[in-house]
């Protein structure tokens, strides 16, 4: 009879716990609205912030914003008494490189291309001596000596996939930094996508992240074949192999200059209640591409949507505290800059974190949300769901149940896969904290014809829908911090 009561006891009271915890986030999901998306949004993606470029006058009004509607939530500072987290940058542009070979000068974009080094500091690198490589025929065994200028040879390469000769050339380039030249030289043919895109991509202005310590990389220039060819024309090469050395009577010249500046990522922390030290973050990126001429890429889908997302939830959670329901676990809402330059925000905030990867529980990761893709569907309330189930059981199936009980918007896994051709689950902020052993879920709505372009405008998002899977990230996230138990990484 006892044991019997006992039972009914604790049926009584488990039952009790969990409607509770079901109407907790049922009724603070609620002050999630297209009307409030909406406020933020049209903050973040006017003219005055002029689309958001990381390091630029925009950006630094967004990251005010943010940083004071956080504020004004009661939110904690998450880097001590700052809301902000300083992330030192180095901007290159077509105007930072220069090639020359005697008197003959290159043209930046034309002829060569450069990304970004890692090297903290200009550089100046001259030589009349080159080591020639063929892709082909590479080997990490070969004896290159060390500060020369190594060409690898890509042209001659027929009847492979471009996929497979990035890798061969990434696989190579790697190999040759460790063995300290002074500069890679990566033949390519500019016609292709990639190289179309990456020059695009510096005469927007690249940023990289100023090390702590001076970095010893070498330079790495993808040259187009004319500077090969008038490599060979004025000078030696011993024909005896295909890896050797031309020497030239001219000094091929490589000079890099880029300037120093700042951004910053913005966070909040609402602190847990159970001493148990354990962080989940909700992540977005604030950053997108600013102004080209006289036309402002707005980025309002991507990625003021997740942004918005953030304030709102943020403001959420914060009530749901002051009504007295309060969390577990520590909640970090989070916006990261220079996404759109390659994660760097997010790769600096998971190397200098505040809080223990180690006590990171998960990452739920916000990137554009506001709008629907071409895909053809019986109804516009779906997201993609990318990554849940990569390194967690238990992530994958709270996500998936807090959607039943809470939302029942259709989960999408097309690109989830991690071969995909368009291999989302390396391109957004959510992969820097993969890369540190946190489970992570990316939300996404997909693709749209206003992608990376200035039409991507305010007026165009879906708030309804925004305002959908909000309240299911918010739901989840509310699971997250309350669980009895952290989820497990049992996978890989």
């Amino acid at each position: 009879m006892i044991r019997r009561t006992s039972i009914v006891v604790s049926i009584i009271l488990s039952f009790v716990c969990e409607v509770g915890l079901s109407q907790g986030y049922s009724r603070f999901a609620s002050l999630i609205t297209p009307s409030i998306l909406k406020q933020h949004l049209s903050v973040l993606a006017s003219d005055s912030l002029e689309g958001r470029e990381t390091a630029e006058p925009g950006m630094q009004k967004a990251v005010a914003y943010v940083e004071k509607e956080l504020k004004s939530f009661g939110l904690k500072p998450l880097f001590g008494n700052s809301f902000r987290q300083e992330v030192p940058f180095i901007k290159w542009s077509h105007s930072s490189f220069s090639v020359s070979l005697d008197e003959k000068q290159y043209v930046s974009g034309k002829d060569f291309y450069m990304l970004p080094p890692t090297k903290n500091t200009a550089v100046f690198i001259s030589s009349r001596s080159f080591w020639v490589c063929a892709i082909d025929t590479f080997s990490a065994q070969l004896k290159i000596p060390v500060n020369s200028v190594v060409i690898l040879l890509t042209s001659h390469v027929k009847k492979i996939s471009n996929d497979s000769l990035n890798n061969f050339i990434n696989s190579a380039t790697q190999a040759l930094i460790d063995m300290k030249p002074l500069a890679i030289m990566v033949e390519r043919d500019f016609s292709g996508e990639r190289e179309k895109r990456q020059i695009r991509r510096m005469e927007s202005g690249m940023l990289s992240v100023v090390k702590s310590q001076q970095e010893t990389a070498p330079a790495i220039v993808y040259i187009a074949p004319n500077i090969y060819i008038d490599l060979k024309k004025r000078g030696k090469r011993n024909k005896k192999s295909t890896n050797s050395n031309i020497h030239i009577k001219e000094n091929l010249k490589v000079q890099i200059n880029g300037y120093r500046t700042t951004c910053y990522n913005v966070a909040g922390i609402l602190p847990g209640t159970e001493e148990i030290g354990e962080y989940l973050v909700v992540t977005a990126h604030l950053d997108h591409l600013g102004r080209r001429d006289s036309l402002i890429y707005y980025g309002a889908d991507d990625d003021g949507s997740g942004c918005a997302a953030i304030l709102n939830m943020a403001g959420a959670f914060a009530e749901a505290k002051r009504q007295g329901e309060a969390l577990k676990r520590s909640v970090i809402f989070m916006l990261f800059t220079g996404e759109e330059k390659g994660l760097l925000g997010s790769t600096f905030y998971t190397e200098n974190p505040p809080v223990p990867m180690e006590k990171t529980i998960a990452n739920l990761n916000i990137d554009m949300i506001g709008r629907v893709d071409t895909v053809s569907r019986s109804s516009n309330r779906y997201v993609y769901l990318i990554g849940s189930d990569k390194m967690s059981t238990d992530l994958h199936q709270v996500s998936e149940k807090t959607n039943t009980d809470c939302c029942n918007i259709a989960l999408d896994y097309t690109y989830n896969d991690s071969a995909h051709p368009m291999r989302l689950y390396y391109r957004s902020d959510h992969y820097s904290f993969v890369k540190k052993g946190v489970p992570a879920i990316f939300y996404f709505t997909g693709l749209h014809d206003d992608y990376h372009k200035p039409t991507d405008t305010v007026d165009k998002i879906d708030f309804e829908k925004t305002a959908d899977i909000t309240q299911l990230i918010f739901s989840t996230a509310w699971e997250l911090a309350n669980r009895t138990d952290r989820i497990r990484v049992d996978k890989p």
